[in-house]
């Protein structure tokens, strides 16, 4: 399937590739930790508020 142009180039193309696709699936991965983090925290903060509202 895969045709081998040379020693070098076609390695080097492949590790340019995996490093782009790893950064990629790091970068979405930290998105969607960050945006999980932050409506975590909205959330307790929506209740603590709830809380402080119900006790007065």
């Amino acid at each position: 399937m895969v045709q081998r142009i040379g020693s070098g180039g076609n390695t080097a193309f492949l590790h340019s590739v995996t490093r782009v696709y790893l950064i990629t699936v790091v970068l979405l991965a930290g998105t969607m930790v960050m945006s999980a983090v932050i409506s975590a925290m909205e959330r307790c903060e929506v209740e603590s508020v709830g809380e402080n509202f119900s006790a007065h």
